[in-house]
């Protein structure tokens, strides 16, 4: 009935299951009215490095697409994923 380890057998079907995600709400909650855990740096931080992160990133991902565009003269879909996993992860590790 849950989906905790001990608990599970293949015998019992899972139908609480999705109710689990409700654990997350009375959490959220008291962390936002009762300020626990410092939650306005957390905030703070987190939207500067979001925006930093767009910051760095847009440009070089518009500098791909302006370079297939150049040399291609189209643009390859398939390969744009690549390049923004690449230059997303590679913002995101050293931005710190």
């Amino acid at each position: 009935m849950t989906t905790f380890a001990p608990l599970v057998t293949d015998r019992v079907p899972q139908i609480l299951a999705p109710l689990v995600y409700f654990y997350t709400l009375p959490i959220t909650y008291a962390v936002a009215r009762y300020r626990l855990m410092d939650i306005d740096v957390i905030i703070r931080k987190s939207l500067i490095y979001a925006l930093l992160l767009l910051i760095l990133l847009v440009p070089c991902y518009a500098l791909v697409i302006w370079g297939q565009l150049t040399a291609l003269e189209k643009l390859v879909t398939s390969s744009l994923y690549p390049h923004f996993y690449c230059l997303f992860w590679s913002a995101f590790i050293f931005l710190k």
